[in-house]
Parts: C-alpha cells; structure tokens; sequence
C-alpha cells in the first residue's frame, strides 16, 4: 500500500506534465483557430477592396471618355464655327 502510494506520488509530475503539454495543445488550437480566422477575414477585406480598386479604375477611364467625348465635341463645334 505504501508503495503503491509512493510510485504515484513519484508519478504525479509526470502527470502533471502530460496535463501541461494536453493544455498548451489546446491553447495552441484555439490561437491557430484565431489566425486562420483573422486571415480569412483578411482576405475578403482585400478581395473586397481589390474589387473597389478595380471599380474606381473603370469609373476613371468611363469619366476621361466622357470628358473626351465632351472636349471633340466643343472641338468641332467651334470649327464648324470658324468655317
């Protein structure tokens, strides 16, 4: 009986260790579970502005069309003016 005692007070380190090292496991899924959801919603946060950049891009080139549509079309009415 006290032998039985002893080895598990003799084992109680070793217990307390696999208790440590099962918890650090735990708290390192739980913090790997934390940055693969910040990095997805990294992602769609640049997708999202990609996806704006790509929108003002379109919006700029349909304005320098316009403004040059407007610039020939002030352009020929004042040669057809002059003529």
């Amino acid at each position: 009986s006290t032998r039985v005692a002893l080895d598990h007070l003799e084992s109680v380190p070793e217990k307390l260790n696999l208790l440590e090292d099962y918890k650090d496991i735990g708290d390192s899924h739980c913090r790997r579970e934390m940055i693969e959801e910040r990095y997805t919603k990294y992602k769609e946060i640049v997708s999202s502005l990609q996806q704006q950049l790509e929108d003002s891009k379109q919006r700029v080139q349909q304005f320098k069309v316009c403004v040059y549509s407007i610039f020939v079309s002030q352009l020929l009415s004042i040669s057809n003016v002059s003529l």
